[in-house]
């Protein structure tokens, strides 16, 4: 084991005066490999380079000529001038700097002058696209499937968004989704105190919840941790499913830009287009509800896992889980401003 990797083991589970610090996501102790939320789909159009702060620095993402989506490191292996400023031609971004142009893989095919030098490559990160946001892997390969709703979204109505900055690391947020005494403090939910049937795998975290949801009614909701930043939710209200989700993506300062999405499947009945509409926007809203009722308290956080008592039990296995979660920093020097 590297010593960088025997330091983190070490200060995960290191009790401080005020209970265990969870170490937060940086160059240093790594950033989870998890699948992040880059942009919106319909901020990304056929030709463009978008700038996109990620984890300790900066990249950029390309749609090509075929539709397909890209994410990149943001800096020239030359000089490091910032590629946002360059130009698409023929599926390669040029620099703006020397004119060095870059292939959809990241490898430098052509300077202005010489030969491309053969180590000259940006970082190409494993790129998906779906529920309306193009994500990114931390990694040279993926070591899970991207995350998706179990109803093709070809099938359903899908509508996405992008919320407010959190100024946590998103392990903050989302354990929500396991804290069961402050869904019902402040939620204001009726739920069972330890849920049964919780499957947890290295990547992934689900549990079945029946519950009371102010403005919800009572629903029986299937919650799934899909990787650290991600939950997915689903259950029938008014005998229809509906499917939602938030995500957030690391910045630089430790802090974590918020998407959320909602789906549910598409009837071949009259007004059916615009019923759906509305369901997916009830979800936006039941999801922003939430995040409103939360962010007074996360503005003023000093976050650490200290002493926890019976109801916290599917809080436990949450942060048993978050410190379990691999990280790495593999891209952070190629990305770094």
């Amino acid at each position: 084991m590297s010593t960088a990797a025997t330091e983190l083991k070490a200060a995960r589970g290191r009790p401080g005066a005020r209970g265990q610090i969870i170490p937060p996501q940086s160059v240093e102790h790594g950033y989870d490999q998890t699948w992040y939320p880059i942009c919106l789909s319909s901020e990304l159009a056929t030709g463009q380079i978008l700038s996109v702060d990620f984890m300790n620095g900066r990249v950029i993402a390309i749609r090509d000529t075929n539709g397909q989506p890209h994410v990149l490191s943001a800096f020239c292996r030359h000089l490091g001038a910032d590629l946002v400023g360059g130009e698409l031609i023929d599926d390669t971004v040029r620099c703006p700097y020397h004119h060095w142009r870059y292939d959809m893989q990241g490898q430098c095919v052509a300077t202005a002058i010489d030969k491309p030098p053969a180590a000259a490559k940006l970082f190409r990160f494993p790129v998906h696209e779906g529920m309306g946001l193009v994500w990114a892997f931390n990694g040279t390969e993926p070591l899970f499937d991207p995350p998706a709703w179990e109803v093709p979204e070809s099938q359903m109505a899908v509508v996405a968004a992008q919320e407010y900055v959190e100024n946590n690391d998103h392990f903050v947020p989302f354990s929500n989704s396991c804290d069961i005494q402050h869904l019902v403090v402040v939620h204001g939910m009726k739920l069972d105190i330890n849920p049964e049937s919780v499957t947890i795998t290295p990547h992934t975290l689900e549990y079945l919840q029946s519950q009371d949801a102010p403005g919800m009614g009572h629903l029986d909701m299937m919650i799934h941790l899909h990787g650290s930043n991600t939950l997915l939710l689903w259950s029938k209200t008014m005998g229809r499913m509906m499917y939602m989700m938030s995500c957030g993506r690391p910045l630089p300062g430790n802090r974590t830009q918020l998407y959320q999405a909602a789906a549910t499947p598409l009837r071949d009945a009259p007004g059916d287009a615009q019923m759906a509409a509305a369901m997916n926007n009830q979800s936006l809203a039941f999801g922003r509800q939430l995040m409103n009722e939360d962010r007074p308290t996360f503005s003023r956080i000093s976050f650490r896992q200290d002493i926890l008592t019976h109801s916290d039990r599917m809080l436990a296995k949450y942060f048993d889980w978050v410190r379990a979660f691999p990280r790495t920093s593999i891209a952070c020097d190629y990305i770094a401003t």
